[in-house]
């Protein structure tokens, strides 16, 4: 299974969240919505690409609450794929970006093992440990 988590944006809309992504983290070549943090080198932990199917692949009455624990239908939804072969890097900076955005923004975070994370649960701790190594 891969490693990965899903931002389900309340409010925002895809050329705003663009241009933030894209202050930082590195965008992938041909204005794709697709960016590598860091950056695209080897060192990368992170793809984060728009992931905005990803409501209609889940089953409908998980889709239902997602949209009810937003009050809303989701505005746009991130992925992000951990590497890896970073470890707990990759987990410590997902959930950097995750803080982030919904600080900014409003909504929940997936992290597609476990459940589906308020940002004041995420702040309380324990967010992705399903990932880390060595716990």
């Amino acid at each position: 299974m891969a490693e990965s988590i899903a931002i389900i944006f309340k409010d925002v809309s895809w050329d705003t969240l663009c241009i933030d992504l894209t202050e930082v983290a590195e965008n992938d070549v041909g204005g794709k919505k697709h960016w590598w943090y860091p950056s695209a080198n080897d060192d990368y932990t992170l793809s984060l690409y728009e992931y905005d199917s990803w409501l209609r692949e889940c089953e409908p009455d998980e889709a239902s609450d997602i949209k009810n624990q937003l009050g809303s239908e989701p505005s746009a939804i991130l992925c992000i794929e951990l590497r890896r072969s970073a470890q707990n890097k990759s987990c410590d900076h997902a959930e950097f970006i995750v803080v982030t955005l919904l600080e900014m923004y409003g909504g929940i975070a997936d992290d597609a093992m476990e459940k589906r994370w308020s940002l004041q649960q995420i702040k309380e701790g324990g967010f992705l440990n399903v990932y880390r190594c060595n716990l």
